[in-house]
């Protein structure tokens, strides 16, 4: 029996899985601020990371968790392109569905990591971490472009 293809669904999760991060900000700003910008943030979500900084009322190391958040969301956006065209071009050159799969669900297992890893890297050793798991999910994209390239190359 054939496997099912999930991994172009696996592109609106990927989606879903970036905004995790706003979540946590929005969480634990209402959590920890005395000064409540709520309405501001919600008028001008970009103005977070703005709001955050000046607020005085938060402990340092919150304040730094909910700013590496919203840069972890911004992180997650700007790879998104990157997986979601891999995936397609995976489908284009009609890769092994169980090979598709497998590794579109690692680039996402990656960004499960990535996330709290980048939110609690509180130590500079952290970091490594961090970059560690970004170059798991840079990695499966890259192969992705060059298996299907290999592929579409084999039917010419």
């Amino acid at each position: 029996m054939p496997t099912s293809n999930i991994s172009l669904y696996l592109v609106p999760f990927a989606w879903l899985l970036a905004m995790l991060p706003r979540v946590y900000s929005l969480t634990a700003y209402a959590t920890h601020s005395k000064a409540q910008n709520a309405d501001a943030m919600k008028k001008n979500p970009r103005s977070i990371p703005a709001i955050v900084a000046a607020d005085k009322t938060l402990p340092p190391q919150v304040r730094d968790r909910i700013l590496r958040a919203e840069s972890a969301m911004i992180n997650g956006y700007d790879n998104l392109g990157f997986f979601a065209a891999a995936v397609c071009v995976g489908n284009v050159a009609r890769l092994d569905v169980s090979l598709l799969n497998w590794l579109a669900a690692v680039y996402i297992g990656s960004r499960m990591l990535y996330i709290p890893a980048y939110i609690y890297n509180d130590t500079v050793r952290s970091v490594y971490t961090r970059s560690a798991v970004f170059g798991v999910g840079l990695v499966v994209n890259v192969a992705l472009f060059v298996l299907a390239g290999v592929r579409l190359n084999e039917t010419i």
